[in-house]
């Protein structure tokens, strides 16, 4: 409810390439892939695609996954984001998120810049 509060308008994620199908959480990579989705790891990418070439902290990501826990374990959202560059690399594609050191990720869907 709080994610969909943060990001209302989030029954279907795009990008020129990827799609979010919350009716199947799947990943719909260039209309013709479907990749299933973990409930968190379809969150994951929603709100990283809501954002779309913007760094989120990952104290942000933390929050809007898991609100019930209050200090912050970056590697729980490492492991998240590993789980979803292998389902995606088995599909012969790479996953447009940049995990950038000290700042957080970003969802970088086009050869623009990542802005803060």
């Amino acid at each position: 409810r709080r994610i969909q509060q943060q990001f209302p308008n989030s029954n279907c994620r795009q990008a020129p390439q990827w799609q979010l199908n919350s009716s199947s959480n799947e990943l719909v990579i260039d209309a013709e892939v479907h990749v299933k989705l973990s409930h968190q790891e379809f969150e994951f990418m929603n709100i990283l695609m809501s954002e779309q070439d913007a760094v989120l902290s990952k104290e942000e990501v933390h929050e809007h996954l898991f609100p019930d826990m209050p200090e912050v374990d970056p590697h729980r959202l490492s492991v998240l984001l590993n789980r979803l560059r292998q389902k995606v690399n088995k599909v012969g594609k790479r996953l447009p998120i940049r995990s950038l050191y000290g700042r957080g990720y970003a969802f970088v869907d086009s050869e623009q810049r990542v802005t803060d």
